[in-house]
């Protein structure tokens, strides 16, 4: 499967519509890793980022198959931009054509579908990003402690991620098979 029709099958299996970019950008990352697929994910702000995803959801939402709605929250960032959240929704043209994509995938349609329900439910946005932060240091540098992780993620600039926020997304990761936790010494 292409990245456009791993992006309509995420969205018809998560009920039709995924509520934020980063939230869609995870969940995909997180699928490209159980299906053994390169979709060129490198370290980004919120965590694992693909250019390549990024570019088919814009010809997805561009060509009509998906509809882009935004929501702005009325208060801006660091930069002055007003926050906003970027939500992804399957139209009546992209279910016709995931309907051509199912009869022609020789399975994968049903791969995708397997991965996206071994992630189960997923935690907000947030945890998920560190999730993916995590996991995307941990396949780069292989075993990595706390602190190791900590280092790293300043080095890639994701800023100071606290320990709460660490422990619930390893939790998320060790229930899914992602990572086994060893003590540190």
């Amino acid at each position: 499967m292409n990245s456009k029709e791993i992006i309509l099958t995420v969205l018809e299996a998560s009920g039709g519509s995924v509520q934020g970019k980063t939230r869609l950008q995870k969940v995909i990352y997180f699928l490209s890793i159980l299906l053994d697929v390169d979709l060129n994910y490198e370290p980004h702000y919120f965590g694992p980022y693909s250019g390549f995803v990024d570019e088919s959801l814009m010809d997805l939402t561009g060509i009509g198959f998906v509809k882009e709605s935004c929501t702005g929250f009325g208060y801006p960032d660091k930069k002055g931009f007003e926050y906003r959240r970027f939500d992804y929704e399957i139209t009546p043209d992209g279910n016709k054509l995931l309907e051509n994509i199912k009869e022609k995938s020789e399975g994968d349609y049903e791969k995708v579908l397997t991965a996206v329900a071994e992630l189960g439910e997923l935690p907000d946005y947030f945890v998920l990003s560190i999730a993916a932060k995590i996991f995307y240091v941990i396949r780069e540098k292989g075993e990595v402690t706390r602190r190791g992780f900590k280092e790293e993620a300043r080095k890639l600039e994701w800023g100071d991620i606290d320990d709460g926020n660490i422990d619930t997304a390893l939790d998320f990761l060790t229930s899914r098979g992602f990572v086994t936790i060893t003590k540190e010494t």
